[in-house]
C-alpha cells in the first residue's frame, strides 16, 4: 500500500505593515511554448536540465505543458520579486510520474530571508517541513492517485485567517494563521531566488508535469479556483475516466467522516474516476421546514460535503436522484404531482449547489422493480418523474450529466416504453445495470443486449450522440444459497465484466460495490475490500485493470487460436477468445482472456498464439504481476507482426506493447517484400502496380524500383502508399519493377527487394489509313487495296450481298481470314430484304494485291480499309461483336462489346438490302457516347442486283470496359446486317 501523501506549504512571516493594492495576476507561467511569465511582472523562465515543454494538450486545455524527470530539472526564475498585498493565491496543475515520490518534490518554491521578506514553499511528498521559527505550516491530502492531472491551490486570505490547500477545487487542508495582527500583510517585494519543480534549482526535484503556474495577490475564493478547473469532458476521454465504484454512505458526521474519508481514497488508489453515491444521502436526508408543507428549501450540507470529499480526491461523484421522501410520498416511488413538484425542487437545488463542475445525475435506481418503484414498477410514473426533475437540473445547468431509467438487468419492454417516452431528449447517456441470468458471462452482453438497446436507440432518435453507461453491477461472494464463488473467481467477473462494456462501446462502468457489508454472509460480499477495508483480490484486479489500459481507448478486437489445434483445453468456439486492443497513440496494451459463464470458476487454461499488432515488450497477469518481461513473438501472422505464444484462461492478462517510438530493430515482413498485384499496363504510357501491405509496430513506406532503363521509366521514391503508378512511359515498351519496404522508425529498417517483375505499356490507339475504291457486280469482285498502306497493317474488307454466303475465291498473296462473329445476316436471300455483312482481315505483307471476292449470287458490294497501328502478331481485335435487325427502318444501333484492352479502335460496319441506287451518302449520325472521334470512313450504295448499301465507321476507346452500342441514320429504309471489331493496339 502506497505511504500517506501530502501536499505541503510553508511561509516564513515577518511583521510587516502593507497598504491595500487591486488585485492583480502577478505571474503567470502558461509552458504552452515556453517558460515565460505572461503576468504582470514578467518574470520569464529558463528550462534548466532536461527540462522540456511537451506539445500536447495540457490539464488546462492549452497546446502544452512542462515535463521533468526528476534529476536536475526545473524552471529557473532568476532575480524573482513578487510584490504582495494583505493576501496571495498560487495555483497549478500537476502530475506526478510515479504513484510513490521519493521526499518532497517542489511545485513552486521562492526563497529570501530578510527583515522584510519571507519565504514560500508548495511542495508534494511524504513527510512534513518545517522551518526553525516563524512559520506557518499548512498540509493537506493529496490525490490517492497521482499519476493523472490534479488541480492544486494554496490560499492565503491574510491574517486571522485560514490558510488553505485546495485540490480539484476542493478544500484539502488548512491552518489558522493568527502570527500577524488583521493590519498586517503577509509578505513584500518578496525575492530572491525561486524556481518551478524544484527547491531553487538545489534539490527536491520534481518527476512528472507541472502546468499553468499562476501567482496572485489575492486569497481567490472556492468558487474562482473552481472555475479554473476545465469542466470535465463526457463522455470519459478513457478507460480509467468511466471507471466507477458504487458505495452506500450515510449522512456525514463526526463519526464517520474519517471512515469515508479513507473509503474514498480507497476507490481513488484502486484507479476510479467515478464514486456512485447510494444509501441514505439523497433526497429523504435533505432536511426542509417539517413546518410548512410548502417550504421545498432543502439542506443539503452532506451530500455537499461528499462531493468536495469525492472532487479533493479525483473522483467525479454520481448522485443518485432516489429516496422518497416522506412528506410527499407514501411509497418509494414519485407519484402525484405534488411529489413531482417536491422532487423537482430538490433536484434544481442539487443542480444549482454543483453547476458546472461535472456531477452525473442518475434519475432513480432500478425504477423497473417493485422494491425500488413501489407497490408497483409503472413506467408512465417514472418517466413523469424524470421529466420533471430533468427540467429543474437543466434550468440550473444547461450542460448536466444526466442519465437514466438505469433499469435492472437488459429489460427491453421497458427500456423501449422509455425511449417511446422521449427519454433521449432528455438524458445524456443511457443508463442499465446489466446483470444476466445465472450461468451467462459477461461477454454475452456484447453481441445481443447492447447491440439491441443501441439499435433501439438510434431507432428512437437517429440524433442522438449518446452511449449506453453501466451504472451498476457486481457478483456477490454466493451464487446461490449453499453455492459460493471465492474471491480470485469474483476478480475474474469484475475484471471481464469492464473489459466486455470497453468493447462493446459502453464507456462507463460503475463496480457494485466498494466493501462488503458482511464479514460472514457471503451474499453481502460484493466489495472490492472487505467489511474491515482490507483489499481483496477484485481491488488488486481493479487496480490493475487501471494501471494497464487506464489511459488508452479500446481499437480492436485481434484473434487467438490453440497452438496445438487438437488441444482438448481449447473453447470449441474461436470467438470465446478475447483479444482486445487498447491505445492511447503512443502505447498500447492487449488484454486477453476466454469467454466463462458466471457459475464456472475458470476455463481449463491452454497455450494459445496470440495476435498482436507489433512487438510485445512484457505480459503481466490480473494482480498485476509480472509474467515475462521478454515475451517471443512470432511472424508474419496475417495482417498483424505476428503473435505470442501463451497460456491464456477466463483470468484476463495483459501484454504490453513496445510503445510507439520505442528503439526498433526489427524489419517489417514480409521480408524480402513481394507485390500483391504485378506491374500491369493502363494505357500505352504508365505501368501500374500494388505491394503487399507490410507489417510493422511503426508506419511503414514502400519503394517501387524501375530497372529496365527504357524511357521514361521512373522510381517512385519513398511513399506511403502501397501502389504506384510510374507514367509518362513509351507506348509498346517493356518495363521491369521491383519493390521494398521500410519502417518509420528511427533505424528505417529496410527489407530486401522482391524479386522482379515486367510489363509492357499497350501502343498508341490504332489509326484509321485510308479506304480502298468501291467494288460492286453481279459477278465476282477485287476490292481494290487502299492507297497509302504499309507493311504491317491491318486490311479489313467489308463485304455486303443479299443475305447469300460469300468468300475470297483468290488470295492474291494475301492471308484473308474470316473476322469473329462474321457473317451477320437476316431477311430472304436473293430478296429485296436480304442483307448480310461479311468482313475478311489480312496483314499486309507488302507484296499482295487485291483479292477476288466470290459470286454470292444476286449481287456483292465491297470496300476495304486499312488500319495502322495495331498488335504486331496474332489477330488484331480485342472483342468482336455483331447483330441484325429484321425490321425495315432508317436507324440502325450496331452492338458493341467490352474491351480489356486500352485505347483500341473500334470499327463499325453495316450491311442493308436498300437501297437500289448508287451514292455515297446513304449514311449519316454516327454517334456512340463511349467512343471518341466518331468518323465515317466510307458510305456507298449499288444499283446491281437488288442493290444494297455498305457504310464503315470509327471511333476510340481510350479506356477498357464497354463501348456501347453504336448508332447510325439511314436515308432508305432497309434490313441491317452490323458488326464492331475493336483493334488493338
Amino acid at each position: 500500500m502506497n505511504a500517506k501523501r501530502y501536499l505541503l506549504l510553508y511561509v516564513i512571516l515577518t511583521l510587516i505593515v502593507v497598504p491595500a493594492t487591486n488585485a492583480a495576476l502577478l505571474s503567470h507561467w502558461k509552458f504552452d511554448t515556453d517558460a515565460n511569465d505572461y503576468g504582470t511582472q514578467a518574470q520569464n523562465g529558463t528550462l534548466m536540465g532536461n527540462a522540456h515543454i511537451v506539445s500536447e494538450t495540457g490539464p488546462d486545455g492549452s497546446s502544452g505543458y512542462l515535463e521533468l524527470d526528476g534529476d536536475s530539472d526545473y524552471v529557473d526564475i532568476p532575480s524573482a520579486t513578487t510584490n504582495w498585498t494583505y493576501t496571495a493565491t498560487v495555483t497549478a496543475w500537476v502530475r506526478m510520474g510515479s504513484d510513490d515520490p521519493i521526499g518532497d518534490a517542489a511545485i513552486y518554491a521562492q526563497d529570501w530571508f530578510s527583515a522584510t521578506n519571507g519565504t514560500i514553499q508548495l511542495f508534494y511528498g511524504d513527510t512534513e517541513l518545517f522551518i526553525a521559527n516563524s512559520y506557518v505550516n499548512c498540509n493537506g491530502k493529496a490525490p490517492a492517485a497521482p499519476t493523472r492531472w490534479f488541480h492544486v491551490a494554496w490560499v492565503y486570505p491574510g491574517v486571522g485567517a485560514y490558510v488553505k490547500i485546495y485540490v480539484n477545487g476542493a478544500e484539502a487542508g488548512s491552518t489558522w494563521n493568527a502570527w500577524v495582527p488583521y493590519s498586517q500583510g503577509m509578505l513584500k517585494s518578496m525575492g530572491g531566488t525561486a524556481a518551478i519543480g524544484s527547491w531553487a534549482g538545489t534539490g527536491n526535484y520534481l518527476h512528472g508535469a507541472i502546468d499553468d503556474v499562476r501567482i496572485y495577490d489575492e486569497a481567490l475564493s472556492q468558487a474562482t479556483i473552481r472555475a479554473m478547473i476545465p469542466k470535465s469532458n463526457w463522455p470519459p476521454e478513457d478507460v480509467r475516466a468511466g471507471l466507477g465504484v458504487q458505495t452506500n454512505f450515510d449522512v456525514v458526521d463526526a463519526n464517520n467522516r474519517s471512515w469515508y474519508g479513507g473509503q474514498l481514497d480507497a476507490m481513488s488508489s484502486v484507479g476510479a474516476d467515478v464514486v456512485r453515491f447510494t444509501g441514505n444521502v439523497n433526497w429523504d436526508t435533505a432536511v426542509r421546514d417539517p413546518n410548512d408543507a410548502n417550504d421545498w428549501t432543502y439542506t443539503i450540507d452532506s451530500i455537499k460535503e461528499l462531493v468536495d470529499m469525492s472532487f479533493q480526491r479525483g473522483l467525479r461523484p454520481m448522485i443518485v436522484m432516489h429516496n422518497v421522501n416522506g412528506y410527499y410520498e407514501d411509497y418509494d416511488s414519485v407519484r402525484t404531482a405534488g411529489g413531482r413538484n417536491a422532487y423537482a425542487a430538490y433536484c434544481s437545488t442539487i443542480a444549482t449547489e454543483f453547476a458546472g463542475r461535472g456531477v452525473i445525475y442518475d434519475m432513480w435506481n432500478e425504477s423497473n422493480t417493485d422494491a425500488f418503484w413501489s407497490p408497483a414498477a409503472n413506467n408512465a410514473e417514472y418517466m413523469a418523474m424524470l421529466i420533471a426533475g430533468v427540467n429543474s437540473i437543466k434550468t440550473a445547468d444547461a450542460n448536466a450529466i444526466i442519465i437514466g431509467p438505469s433499469c435492472a438487468g437488459f429489460d427491453h419492454p421497458w427500456i423501449q416504453s422509455c425511449l417511446d417516452a422521449n427519454l433521449l431528449d432528455y438524458v445524456t447517456d443511457l443508463s442499465v445495470h446489466p446483470y444476466h441470468p445465472a450461468g451467462a458471462a459477461p461477454e454475452d452482453a456484447i453481441g445481443t443486449n447492447y447491440p439491441d438497446v443501441y439499435a433501439d436507440m438510434n431507432n428512437a432518435n437517429a440524433n442522438f450522440t449518446g452511449h449506453i453507461v453501466n451504472s451498476e453491477l457486481g457478483y456477490s461472494e454466493q451464487i446461490a444459497p449453499g453455492s459460493y464463488r471465492d474471491e480470485v473467481w469474483q476478480a475474474r467477473l469484475v475484471t471481464r465484466s469492464v473489459l466486455s462494456d470497453l468493447v462493446a462501446d459502453v464507456p462507463l462502468h460503475v463496480h457494485h460495490k466498494n466493501r462488503d457489508e458482511s464479514a460472514s454472509d457471503r451474499n453481502e460480499q460484493w466489495g472490492l475490500v472487505d467489511v474491515n477495508g482490507v483489499p481483496k483480490a477484485s481491488f488488486y484486479a481493479y487496480q490493475t485493470l487501471s494501471k494497464e489500459i487506464g489511459s488508452m481507448t479500446f481499437t480492436e478486437r485481434l484473434s487467438a487460436e490453440p497452438k496445438n489445434p487438437n488441444d482438448p483445453n481449447a473453447p470449441a468456439d474461436s470467438n470465446d477468445n478475447w483479444i482486445a486492443v487498447f491505445t492511447d497513440g503512443n502505447d498500447s496494451t492487449v488484454a486477453v482472456w476466454v469467454r466463462c459463464g458466471d457459475t464456472t470458476s475458470d476455463t481449463t487454461p491452454y497455450v494459445a498464439n496470440v495476435d498482436i499488432p507489433c512487438d510485445a515488450n512484457s505480459v503481466v497477469d490480473m494482480d498485476g504481476d509480472l509474467i515475462t518481461t521478454t515475451p517471443t513473438v512470432t511472424g508474419p501472422n496475417g495482417v498483424n507482426s505476428g503473435y505470442i505464444t501463451m497460456t491464456i484462461s477466463s483470468e484476463p492478462r495483459y501484454i504490453r506493447l513496445m510503445p510507439k517510438g520505442a528503439p526498433d530493430t526489427k524489419k517489417p515482413a514480409p521480408d524480402p517484400m513481394t507485390f500483391l498485384t504485378y506491374p500491369y499496363a493502363t494505357s500505352s504510357s504508365s505501368i501500374s502496380m500494388t505491394a503487399t501491405t507490410a507489417s510493422d509496430w511503426n508506419d511503414v513506406e514502400y519503394y517501387f524500383d524501375e530497372t529496365s532503363g527504357n524511357a521514361g521509366g521512373s522510381d517512385s521514391g519513398w511513399q506511403d502508399s502501397t501502389s504506384y503508378t510510374d507514367t509518362g512511359l513509351s507506348p509498346g515498351t517493356q518495363y521491369t519493377y521491383q519493390v521494398k519496404a521500410r519502417d518509420k522508425s528511427s533505424n528505417q529498417n529496410e527489407t530486401a527487394f522482391s524479386t522482379t517483375a515486367s510489363a509492357t505499356t499497350t501502343g498508341a490507339t490504332p489509326t484509321f489509313v485510308a479506304a480502298g475504291s468501291v467494288a460492286s457486280g453481279t459477278g465476282t469482285i477485287a476490292p481494290a487495296l487502299p492507297a497509302g498502306i504499309a507493311t504491317g497493317d491491318i486490311l479489313l474488307l467489308f463485304l455486303e450481298t443479299s443475305n447469300q454466303a460469300i468468300s475470297i475465291s483468290n488470295q492474291n498473296g494475301g492471308t484473308w481470314t474470316q473476322v469473329t462473329n462474321s457473317p451477320q445476316y437476316c431477311g430472304t436471300a436473293a430478296g429485296t430484304t436480304g442483307a448480310r455483312l461479311t468482313a475478311f482481315w489480312s496483314r499486309y505483307n507488302g507484296t499482295q494485291g487485291a483479292p477476288t471476292a466470290s459470286d454470292s449470287g444476286n449481287h456483292q458490294l465491297g470496300r476495304m480499309i486499312a488500319i495502322r497501328g495495331a498488335v504486331a502478331s496474332g489477330n488484331p481485335w480485342d472483342v468482336t461483336a455483331g447483330g441484325v435487325e429484321a425490321v425495315s427502318d432508317t436507324s440502325g444501333s450496331i452492338s458493341g462489346a467490352t474491351t480489356t484492352v486500352t485505347n483500341t479502335l473500334v470499327v463499325t460496319a453495316i450491311a442493308t438490302s436498300l437501297p437500289d441506287a448508287s451514292s455515297t451518302a446513304k449514311f449519316s449520325a454516327w454517334t456512340n457516347a463511349n467512343l471518341t472521334s466518331v468518323t465515317e470512313c466510307t458510305d456507298n450504295s449499288v444499283t446491281a442486283g437488288n442493290g444494297g448499301g455498305l457504310g464503315v465507321a470509327t471511333g476510340i476507346r481510350a479506356a477498357t470496359g464497354a463501348y456501347g452500342n453504336t448508332a447510325v441514320t439511314l436515308v432508305n429504309a432497309a434490313y441491317k446486317g452490323m458488326m464492331s471489331i475493336a483493334i488493338k493496339p
